[in-house]
């Protein structure tokens, strides 16, 4: 694999923290996960990182809206026999894509279809269908009858045997001949979905339960070689080796996808013939269990990816892939293996060399089957959503095209210089926009200035490569965000009496990454939280607030004060770089208060790009004078204080015999509520008592009594 200089970055900023959004920003793209993400309709993408011309995509054949499931080529003129649905049709097209219907069944898809050593074609109609034979003379009879809900797949063998893979029962049949046909293998699966024959002639068969491959022998006898861990085996394919390359799709856990049955016609008895349609027995709806693969129209299992494995000689299963989307089809040849997947309509290559290749992209959404051709060396990708089939051969075209992922800046952003390095010919264009997905209110494409990115400044940008010759390695760019303006969120003055000051921390050294921490995106390591040691004095007061800056700059602060009244604001402090300050008002007045706290981030924007944000406090009190105690009256069975705070509201009146162990006293009123306050006391005139007042900025005054 190639090192990415991206990990190389990671790395300096683990030594420099953090890079500042108000500097250029750079972004390189140079692997294959890089590449991957981006659209290549006609670009390779090989595993090492390099964007290079893909194989020339043309289009054979177009049967419009058909779902096409199944498909086998004539070995004699090389011509693809195609089974498809909705409406259970079989059709001929020709090298030159000549599209001829064969027949039709009342059943509604055609999942297998087989070619017979003398060119005799089999036709399997699901559900609740049959095995027919289509002659060379076009003749369509039915052949075998295996009594099942679905024929998922058919093989061929060198003695000419047809090998049937059925569900929902999970059975595969052995047919020798016309009504000739027997239950081979009977596994305990709900369907063998895919069957596939090894080097040595003996049966390879995918379930679609437990996503188990087994290998069966000519007696009937099977070994599970592979357990998937997924629900389905998709696709097999063997290379002349003995190499078997298996991709399992789906989760076991999930739901399985009920389709009904078709109302059968019984009234249609005789064989179909060509261009006519043709029933099966009659039969009533009824919920049928149907394999994922068959049911790639919801987004669900679209999303789920595929596990592809690779079977040695000696069937030792290694998992060699994860693809992001589910797998179809699989082609193998001496050297390569090609792969059909779901949603997207890519096709990959697993090269001689053990890499991922992704070759290109066919217009449709689907690749259900990949064939070698056996009129040319081409390989032909047959398509569901929409039904076509694809020719792909040597690169012929002049201009490949690539489309990188939407790039997000953040914030808007102005556009700098994208290079890209490699050896060979293209041409680069961009555009840019405010939405997340480009759209008609983005601005329209542009071609570089000299390397200079042309587009107006926004917050996306998408970059588009025609790739005329040669290999790209690395794409760098960079970008400058538009400076933010900081904000204040919050502002709390903490209770009074309180105050901090930094508490300092040595230096510790950097911890050791394993290679698996320093591969992870959360490498970056985030700086250690400043701490605060508490100090308790009367008369401090602390303000902590809370700012954020968009563009990540280092901030300063200016902290301004004004009375409740006055005009002017005065400045308390300034150059603060922490969010807190704490000060000592013992000698300000007593009185309301209001702070204005400033933020700029001036440090990281010169030339007077510097931009600031601020924020009012809520009102607060000084108050460093304790409440005033009165004797009021007393008698011999009472004693009356009155209690009066110039600032603060009371917060408790205690009382005590002893100067040493106090109880509250309640007001008059019942609630202590105002700054003054009426308090009466029993009191059998023999004791001294003690009277000790708190208001709410902690301030504690007291008043003897005695007989």
């Amino acid at each position: 694999m190639k090192t990415s200089l991206k990990w190389t970055l990671i790395l300096t900023l683990l030594a420099v923290c953090t890079l500042k959004a108000t500097q250029a920003e750079r972004v390189i793209l140079d692997t294959t996960e890089d590449f991957l993400a981006g659209k290549s309709p006609s670009v390779s993408i090989d595993e090492p990182g390099q964007l290079s011309p893909g194989p020339n995509i043309s289009r054979l054949a177009d049967l419009k809206d058909r779902t096409i499931w199944s498909a086998a080529q004539d070995g004699k003129t090389g011509d693809i026999i195609l089974g498809t649905g909705p409406e259970g049709e079989v059709y001929r097209v020709s090298t030159k894509g000549k599209v001829q219907k064969l027949t039709a069944f009342l059943e509604s898809d055609v999942y297998a279809v087989a070619l017979g050593l003398k060119g005799e074609i089999y036709v399997a109609s699901s559900p609740k269908g049959k095995i027919f034979i289509i002659t060379s003379a076009g003749k369509v009879e039915e052949y075998f009858n295996p009594k099942e809900q679905f024929i998922w797949s058919m093989v061929v063998n060198k003695r000419g045997e047809l090998f049937v893979a059925t569900g929902s029962a999970g059975k595969i049949y052995r047919v020798t001949g016309k009504k000739a046909g027997n239950v081979f293998y009977d596994s305990d699966e709900s369907n063998i979905r895919v069957l596939a024959l090894d080097k040595d002639g003996a049966l390879l068969a995918g379930s679609a339960d437990k996503g188990y491959l087994y290998r069966i022998t000519e007696e009937g006898k099977a070994v599970v070689l592979l357990d998937s861990d997924k629900e389905e085996i998709s696709a097999l394919a063997v290379q002349p080796d003995g190499t078997i390359f298996a991709a399992a799709i789906g989760k076991r856990s999930m739901p399985e996808k009920a389709v009904p049955l078709l109302k059968l016609d019984v009234n249609k008895t005789s064989p179909p013939q060509p261009n006519e349609s043709f029933s099966s027995e009659p039969g009533e709806s009824k919920a049928i269990v149907v394999p994922k693969a068959m049911a790639m129209s919801s987004a669900a299992s679209k999303s789920e990816g595929a596990l592809l494995y690779r079977l040695s000689a000696s069937y030792y299963p290694e998992q060699i892939w994860k693809c992001p989307q589910p797998i179809l089809s699989l082609l193998a040849d001496e050297k390569n293996v090609w792969i059909g997947v779901a949603s997207e309509g890519y096709i990959y290559q697993y090269t001689a060399e053990a890499n991922i290749k992704r070759l290109g992209k066919v217009q449709a959404s689907d690749v259900t089957v990949l064939l070698k051709s056996k009129a040319s060396e081409l390989v032909l990708a047959v398509t569901s959503n929409s039904g076509q089939v694809f020719e792909i051969g040597r690169n012929t075209t002049t201009e490949h095209l690539y489309y990188s992922k939407v790039i997000d800046s953040a914030l808007f952003s102005e556009w700098g210089k994208l290079n890209v390095f490699g050896d060979g010919k293209w041409t680069v264009r961009t555009r840019s926009g405010n939405t997340s997905d480009p759209d008609k209110s983005w601005y329209p494409w542009k071609n570089l200035n000299g390397n200079r990115v042309d587009s107006p400044a926004a917050r996306y940008i998408q970059f588009e490569i025609t790739l005329t010759s040669g290999i790209i390695g690395r794409i760098e760019f960079t970008y400058l965000p538009q400076n933010q303006p900081p904000a204040i969120s919050a502002i709390k003055i903490l209770e009074p009496g309180l105050g901090y000051e930094l508490l300092g921390q040595p230096t510790q050294p950097p911890s050791p990454q394993s290679v698996e921490q320093l591969l992870k995106a959360s490498t970056v390591a985030l700086l250690n939280q400043d701490r605060f040691q508490p100090l308790q004095k009367s008369g401090l007061r602390t303000v902590v607030w809370q700012a954020t800056d968009a563009n990540k700059d280092q901030l300063e602060y200016k902290i301004e004060i004004k009375r409740e009244g006055q005009e002017k604001w005065d400045v308390l402090a300034e150059d603060l770089t922490l969010p807190l300050y704490s000060w000592e008002t013992k000698s300000w007045p007593d009185g309301v208060y209001y702070f204005r706290i400033t933020a700029d981030d001036k440090r990281e924007n010169t030339g007077g790009k510097s931009l600031t944000g601020q924020r009012l406090s809520e009102a607060w009190k000084i108050d460093n004078t304790a409440p005033i105690l009165t004797l009021s009256r007393k008698n011999s069975e009472l004693v009356e204080v009155e209690v009066a705070d110039a600032t603060s509201l009371l917060r408790t009146l205690e009382v005590s015999t002893d100067g040493q162990h106090f109880r509250p006293v309640q007001p008059v009123d019942g609630i202590i509520d105002s700054m003054s306050e009426s308090f009466s006391v029993k009191w059998d005139k023999k004791a001294v008592l003690y009277f000790r007042a708190e208001d709410e900025s902690n301030n504690i005054s007291g008043l003897r009594v005695i007989p």
